[in-house]
Formats: C-alpha cells, sequence, structure tokens
C-alpha cells in the first residue's frame, strides 16, 4: 500500500493488478441520508438553533473579555461538545471558589483535577483554559434549563452524532470517536447506550413475537428502576443450586463473585452482563448458570467428540470404539465406565454428584485411552490429543458406584461442535480445516479455533443470538423454565445452527457475521489479540480467551488511562461496535482491525495529532487495506476510511474547523514535494479577524502526492537480505540437544513419546527407588517429562528447561497446601509451578527446572542431574498427594454451594 488508505482525495493507479492509494480523503458527515463533503452540519429544527445561539452569544461575551481579547485555544471550548457538564455544577463551583477563598489558598487558580483537567491533554498551560474558558457559563445555562423544563439542555452537534452512529448497531461497522472533554466520553456514550437498547428491544421483540409481553414487563421494570435509582434489584435475585456451583467455581479460582455485576446504566449491562431482574432467567444468568455451570444440562454445548471425531464421526460411537481396538461390544462399556471413573475422581475435587461436564470429560479421556492402548492405526492420533488436550497422570480403573452415569454422557453426544462438522458448507466458513499440517500441529489448529468460536459465543455479540434462542425453546423469562431433558442440548446446538446457516448471506450485525470475520482473520487477531495462544497447552485456552472477550459492551469508554482489555476487544468483530476516546488513544495502540471510521469529533490543533489519530485506523492489515489490497478497479467509496470532523454551522466553530483543515493540507504538502515550507503554527483563533477574513471552503489536494524519499527501483527488484544481522544458532542447538537425548536413552531408562516440535523432547523416565534408574536396571515407578529449549540465555548459551506435570491439586484446601510445601522442604526446594485450570476448578501443578545449555560446556551429567531432580520431585509429590488420596463420596448441595 502507497502512501495512506483514506478517502475523498483519491488519485488510483493499477500496479501488478493491485489497486495502491496516494493521500486518499473523504471528510464528510452524513446527515438526513445523504453526504455532506467537508461543510457544517446544518440546523433546521428552531429550537436547536435558538439554543446554540444563546450558547453563542454566551460565548462572544466571554470571549470579549480582555483576558482573551477574541481569541481561544483551538479544541478548548466547551460548548463545541456538550451543554452538560453536571447537574448543579455551576453552583458546586461557586461553592468550591468560597471554600478557597475563606482558607486563604495560595493560588487561587489552581484547583483539583476535576475542576481544571476539564480536557484531556497539554495542549495549554492555563488552568482556566483546560477547564474551558466558558464551562461555567454553560453550565449555569444547563443547569437554569433542567431546573425550568425537567430534561436536558440539547445539543445538536452531540445528538446529532449519536444519532448518525446508531445505524452501527445494525450494520455492525466499528465506529472510533475522538473527543476532547473527559465527560463528553460519558455524554456521547451514554446517549449511544439508549439507542442501543432501543435496538436491543425491537431486536428481542422480532426473535420472540410469542413472548412480546415479557419482553415489554422486563423493560418496563427497567426503566422504573433505573428512574428510581435503586440497585437493590441487582441483589433481590433468586439463586439456584446451579448459580451456587458457578459462584463457587469463580471463587475457587480467585475471581469475585461481582467482577462482572453490570449496572443500571444501561438494559444491556442489567440484563446482559448482571443479575438483572428477580425471577427471570436474563441473559447473564443463563451464561452463568446454564452454559458455565458444571451441572447444567447445557454444559456441554460447546465441547467437542473427540472420540467420534477420530473414528469418523459415526453415530454408533461405542460400536465404532469396540471394533476399532478389537473389544467385544458387551464389555466395552464396562471397561469405559470403570477407567471414566477413575478419571472422574481425578477430576473432580470437591465435586457434589456427578457434574455433567467433568463426566463428559471422563469418558473422552477414557476412550481416547482405550484407542492409544489399542493396535488400531489411530493409536497415534488418540495419544496425541490425550498429551495435547488433556494433561492427566496415570489413573487406574476403579469401579464405580451404581448412580455413575452410563457411557452416553460422554460419547456420541450432540453438540454445537459435532452439529457443525456435520455442516460441510458452514464448516468451512466457521471453522476450517488444515490437512496440509501434521496431526498435532492440525489438532492444535482445530483446538485453538474452537476455543475462540466458542468464548465468541458465549462472551461477545453472537450470544444474544444464542440466547433468544434458548428462551424461545423454553417458551418463557422466567426463572426455572430449564429442561433436564438430554436432548435440550442437541435441540438448541441444532437451532443456533440453522440460525448461521440462515445469517451466512444476510447483512448486518449477527452472530454468523462475528464468527465468520473471526474465522477468515483467525491469525490477524491471534498475533493481535492473543500472542500466547500459539504455544500455550490447550487447556488454557479458556482463560486466555476469556480474558479479553468477557464483559464486553455495545459502546465503549476510554479516559485517564488504556484499558487494554477494551482495546482487545474493539480489536475483535462484535462488541464494542462504538469506541468513545480522548487523547489517551491517540498513539501506541492498534484499532484498525474491523474498523474503517474514524470521527474528529473535538478536534486538536496540530495536524499531527490529527494524523495520529486517523492512523489508528490507517494501517497495513486494517479492514479497508484488506478488502482493497487487490482490487484491479476502483473500489466502491464505502470502502474507504472514513474521516469526520463534525461541526456546526453559525458557530465560532467553523472557524477552528477551517484552521485545522488549512494545516492538514499544508502538513501533507511539508512532507511531500509540494508547497513551501511556510505554515501557522499558532494553536490560537482570532474570531474577529478570522471572522472579517471570511468563510472560504478548503479544497483537498487533488492528485497524487510524490514522496520526498522516493524509492529507488533496485529496491523493488530484488530481496533484501539482513546479512549483518547476529541470531543464534538454532539449528545448531537443536542438534545439540538431539545428541544429548540419544545418550541419555542409552544410559538411562528413558522412554521416547511423542514431542511437541523440534525444540522440545517429551519422554517417560523409568526411577528405582526414589532415583533414575539406569539402562537395564528393574523400575519400580515411571513419571513423564519434557525438555524445552529457550530463548537465548548468553554468546552461544540457551536454556534448557525440563518440566514434569504432578497432578491437579486443590490448593484452596489449605491440608493439600501445607503437605504441598513440606513435600517442598524435604525434596530440597524444587521450583514448583501452578496454574489455574478453570475447567477442572483445580490447580495443575508441576517442577520445573532450567540448566544454561552450551554446545561444548555442557555435558550428559548436567542434563541428567536436572532430569532426575525434576521427575522424582514430581514423581514424590504425585504419589503423596495426587494418586494417594481418598476418594470423598458425593454429597446433596444446599443454596449457595453449602452442603446439607
Amino acid at each position: 500500500i502507497v502512501g495512506r488508505l483514506m478517502v475523498r482525495r483519491v488519485s488510483g493507479l493499477t500496479v501488478a493488478g493491485k489497486f495502491h492509494t496516494k493521500n486518499m480523503y473523504r471528510r464528510e458527515w452524513r446527515m438526513g441520508g445523504y453526504s455532506i463533503h467537508d461543510e457544517p452540519m446544518r440546523i433546521d429544527d428552531p429550537k436547536q438553533r435558538l439554543v446554540v445561539a444563546l450558547m453563542q452569544k454566551k460565548v462572544a461575551e466571554i470571549l470579549r473579555d480582555e483576558r482573551f481579547n477574541n481569541s481561544f485555544q483551538i479544541g478548548m471550548l466547551s460548548s463545541f461538545e456538550s451543554f452538560l457538564e453536571s447537574i448543579g455544577r455551576s453552583k458546586r463551583l461557586a461553592q468550591r471558589a468560597a471554600d478557597a477563598a475563606a482558607t486563604s489558598r495560595a493560588n487561587p487558580e489552581e484547583d483539583d483535577e476535576e475542576q481544571t483537567r476539564i480536557f484531556d491533554g497539554d495542549q495549554s498551560d492555563s488552568a482556566s483554559e483546560r477547564k474551558g474558558i466558558d464551562t461555567d457559563a454553560i453550565a449555569a445555562v444547563a443547569d437554569s434549563y433542567r431546573e425550568l423544563f425537567g430534561r436536558s439542555l440539547p445539543h445538536p452537534k452531540l445528538d446529532t452524532t449519536a444519532e448518525s452512529l446508531a445505524d452501527a448497531f445494525e450494520t455492525g461497522e466499528k465506529a472510533l470517536v475522538f473527543v476532547r472533554r473527559v465527560r463528553t466520553v460519558d455524554e456521547l456514550g451514554a446517549k449511544l447506550d439508549r439507542l442501543y437498547d432501543q435496538n436491543l428491544r425491537q431486536r428481542m421483540e422480532d426473535a420472540l413475537p410469542e413472548l412480546a409481553s415479557e419482553v415489554a414487563t422486563i423493560f418496563d421494570r427497567y426503566e422504573r428502576d433505573r428512574k428510581g435509582g435503586d440497585d437493590t434489584i441487582l441483589e433481590s435475585h433468586d439463586v439456584d443450586s446451579d448459580e451456587a456451583e458457578a459462584i463457587e467455581q469463580l471463587e475457587e479460582r480467585g475471581v469475585s463473585e461481582e467482577e462482572d455485576e453490570g449496572s443500571m446504566e444501561t438494559f444491556f449491562s442489567w440484563f446482559f452482563r448482571g443479575k438483572g431482574p428477580a425471577r427471570v432467567l436474563s441473559g447473564a444468568g443463563f451464561q452463568r448458570n446454564r452454559l458455565s455451570g458444571q451441572s447444567s444440562v447445557y454444559a456441554t454445548l460447546f465441547e467437542e467428540d473427540y472420540v467420534a471425531w477420530l473414528l469418523g464421526r459415526t453415530d454408533d460411537v461405542l460400536g465404532s470404539l469396540a471394533e476399532e481396538t478389537g473389544i467385544a461390544p458387551d464389555a466395552i462399556g464396562g471397561m469405559l465406565r470403570e477407567s471414566a471413573f477413575g478419571q472422574f475422581r481425578e477430576l473432580s475435587q470437591r465435586a457434589v454428584g456427578y457434574p455433567r461436564r467433568v463426566v463428559f470429560e471422563a469418558y473422552q479421556i477414557a476412550g481416547l485411552i482405550l484407542l492409544a492402548d489399542s493396535t488400531s492405526p489411530l493409536a497415534e492420533q488418540a495419544s496425541i490429543v490425550l498429551h495435547e488436550r488433556f494433561r492427566t497422570s496415570t489413573v487406574a480403573a476403579v469401579s464405580p458406584p451404581p448412580g455413575f452415569p452410563s457411557p452416553e454422557v460422554g460419547l456420541g453426544v450432540k453438540t454445537f461442535f459435532v452439529g457443525l462438522a456435520a455442516r460441510p458448507s458452514l464448516r468451512t466458513r466457521l471453522w476450517p480445516d488444515e490437512p496440509d499440517l501434521d496431526f498435532r500441529q492440525r489438532f492444535r489448529r482445530r483446538e485453538q479455533r474452537r476455543e475462540l468460536l466458542s468464548a465468541m459465543s458465549r462472551l461477545g455479540a453472537a450470544y444474544v443470538d444464542l440466547y433468544l434462542i434458548a428462551i424461545g425453546q423454553l417458551g418463557s423469562f422466567a426463572l426455572g423454565s430449564e429442561s433436564d431433558s438430554d436432548d435440550v442440548v442437541a435441540s438448541l446446538a441444532a437451532a443456533y445452527l440453522d440460525l448461521l446457516e440462515e445469517q451466512t448471506d444476510a447483512p448486518g450485525l449477527h452472530a454468523f457475521s462475528e464468527l465468520d470475520n473471526a474465522a477468515n482473520n483467525f491469525d490477524l487477531l491471534v498475533g493481535l489479540n492473543f500472542p500466547d495462544v500459539p504455544t500455550a497447552p490447550l487447556h488454557e485456552l479458556t482463560s486466555l480467551y476469556g480474558a479479553t472477550l468477557q464483559r464486553q459492551v455495545p459502546v465503549g469508554r476510554m479516559s485517564g488511562g488504556v484499558s487494554k482489555r477494551l482495546v482487545r476487544q474493539f480489536r475483535m468483530p462484535g462488541y464494542p461496535i462504538v469506541l468513545a476516546t480522548t487523547d489517551v488513544l491517540q498513539e501506541g495502540e492498534d484499532l484498525h482491525t474491523f474498523c474503517r471510521r474514524v470521527i474528529h469529533y473535538g478536534i486538536t490543533w496540530t495536524p499531527s495529532a490529527m494524523e495520529q489519530r486517523t492512523g489508528r485506523i490507517d494501517r497495513i492489515g486494517g479492514l479497508a487495506q484488506r478488502e482493497l489490497d487487490g482490487l484491479a478497479e476502483m473500489p466502491d467509496p464505502s470502502q474507504w476510511i472514513q474521516v469526520f470532523y463534525p461541526h456546526l454551522r453559525d458557530t465560532v466553530e467553523v472557524l477552528q474547523v477551517q484552521r485545522v483543515l488549512k494545516r492538514l493540507n499544508k502538513f501533507l504538502e511539508l512532507i511531500h514535494k509540494h508547497g513551501d515550507k511556510a505554515v501557522n503554527t499558532d494553536s490560537r483563533i482570532d474570531a474577529a479577524r478570522e471572522m472579517l477574513d471570511g468563510l472560504e471552503v478548503i479544497k483537498p489536494i487533488e492528485g497524487p502526492l510524490e514522496s520526498a524519499f522516493p524509492i529507488q527501483e533496485k529496491f523493488l527488484e530484488s530481496v533484501l537480505v539482513a546479512k549483518d544481522v547476529e541470531r543464534p544458532d538454532v539449528e545448531g542447538q537443536i542438534d545439540n540437544l538431539e545428541r544429548h537425548w540419544r545418550a541419555l536413552q542409552k544410559r538411562c531408562a528413558i522412554e521416547p513419546l511423542p514431542s511437541h516440535g523440534e525444540l522440545s523432547r517429551h519422554g517417560r523416565a523409568g526411577l528405582h527407588r526414589g532415583r533414575l534408574a539406569t539402562a537395564g536396571e528393574s523400575v519400580t515407578g515411571s513419571q513423564e517429562f519434557t525438555l524445552t529449549l529457550r530463548s537465548q540465555a548468553a554468546g552461544d548459551a540457551t536454556l534448557l528447561r525440563c518440566e514434569s506435570f504432578v497432578g491437579h491439586l486443590n490448593l484452596k484446601d489449605d491440608e493439600t497446601l501445607d503437605a504441598l510445601y513440606e513435600l517442598q522442604i524435604s525434596l530440597g526446594h524444587p521450583r514448583i509451578c501452578i496454574e489455574p485450570d478453570l475447567r477442572r476448578r483445580s490447580d495443575d501443578v508441576s517442577i520445573h527446572h532450567d540448566i544454561l545449555f552450551h554446545p561444548t560446556a555442557t555435558q550428559d551429567g548436567d542434563v541428567l542431574a536436572m532430569i532426575e531432580r525434576t521427575v522424582v520431585a514430581a514423581k514424590k509429590i504425585h504419589d503423596e498427594l495426587v494418586a494417594g488420596r481418598e476418594y470423598v463420596a458425593p454429597k446433596p448441595r444446599g443454596r449457595r454451594g453449602q452442603r446439607k
């Protein structure tokens, strides 16, 4: 891409079949369904025109003061952005001034942050200008208007901006809005929130026409409680056993129950992110209690049947498994139950009853073990799935009690992904396979994609569609309307897949568009938002994706500091659709992946700052670039990056926008071979003089712009190679690791196992009386371990890590934690690594040890000593705290997790 991917100032040329643009701008404001380029917003409503005239009169009176001499800083008049500071603000400011005088403050111009830092950025050192010289005057008028008419003073620019952005909730087209005043972030966000709530209500009524009266009742209750300012409804909902279990899970992994409490600010936050009304199965309640609850009938909705996948998606999974493993059909069920119950005891440390998701996982592991231990051609693949997906230690089969569920609960279940695999066209769009990879990489990639689709369906904009389908099947919003039938999962999965197929060719924001965009741009999203995903253990993906995707809102707000999670969410398809921000996002963050609209609602005086703001979305790999790259003809203007400078006609704001557009033109000329070097760098507007000079239309620069630093032709004809850049000898280190690995196998009882990539070696070490057994020596136990080359440490040396997985422990239990501490002391303080496992409601414990790994200095004995110390400690802790603990029989659960 040459130059900027923007709009309006267009010169297109075709080079090697690709459409390139130079200096493309479009400065327009959409109003009433048509486009107005580089012109102010017209105000046709007489009442609004009267309001603007009154405010302009106030501003003119202030500018005539001798302190300002008819001039103002560009972008630093409050009236340009909003008339609403806060209710009663002028009275509070007057009281503060009186308090300051009474205490004889040394510098009366200084005040606290709220009073002086009205505008974001450091454009002015003057406290009065940072506060906004017209702030107090417009606050007084706004307070008077509210007292007289009982509502907020309308602001035509703010209202029109919000209304023009409301179409984004239908189209899903994201918008980045920059403002100057900190309070404008909330004011614009509040208007957009109300518009979204209206859109959401219509969406719910259209999807559930037979429940329209219930929808109306819920919205009426929200409006009543919101106006009453009573937040107690957030605490007065009913709690069923599934919710109690979900709350306990959050508490066990160190997450506060109040992590996503929602708010009364919007219906969406109250109903889909908070706890919602009492005795109603709200969107948040369904997500928390049904989709996240281990025991809910919906607990396996987004799981994958790995055994059925390996067996070719047969309808008779048990029969096919028996045939593939050579086990008699009448014996396969009993073997699976015993093996699964042993795994269940390993997975469920404090489970009450038989949680559906845990039982499902136990049967998956049991089925994979039977395949891995057989002579089937699928044995190696089953072993890889076990190693990559389930970090399990060896567990003996145990005779299950009569109440333990049958294999049909964990094998052959009709989940969403099982159903998706049966629809080739839809599966290709949302969950594409990559058959050219080796099986391990192929499996890891499909799991990385599956977990992302699952997280977005549960936490993103797509969840609204999923929730409405579920409520439609239940036939009511009433709490407790859930069915206990096993067919519920298959029914919901099928209905959700049907909807996705219906939405395939439909425009707008819906579940399919969000999931399809994520699937098509998977590598881009992972690289920007989830850099740890490619190398992370698969069982960590749920928490890696969830940490970013939880607590989404349709309208994002940013001021005071940068929220990394909100930034990452804006880079995803779906929520937030609109992001309102101050200068905190002016630089340093990429926001281009699904956004091509930037709105300079509040402008700054430096063109470089304006360019930096636009540069958040004008980037390689952005939405506009991905759509324009490769086109051989002029694209539709709607595909270009859209840049807006909304401002009001008949106000002094026209003067500052005129100055800014002139400076932008000059800025572009300066960085190209055009024009002279003279430029007006004054950040102040002399209203009287420039009004006399008259207004003019600032025409954009037409035609191509020539770079001041032209690209040499030879750079385009050959490949540039960094010959002199030092890089570690990766191939040499891999060869060195392989030499040590072979030597260790000859010397010790080490059985090689399938490894993940060239940088690691995976094996099972034989142990003899608490030490590493030598080759040929009798083995009394074994422990798996992994050797991994880490990043370069110094010179030719790198780090070599040995890791051995201990097992799943409940470290919330004081007795277990104390026992682990005592073992650590007795074993010579090995390095114990603990990773919370959110799926199993436990902690993954492993032992790590590192040494410097040098091509010549590291000896076999150094590596051997590291392995021995690691596996001996891991085996001892496993035997004492994992394999040796007693199984506690399930007990019935009371309300909020209390055992009866």
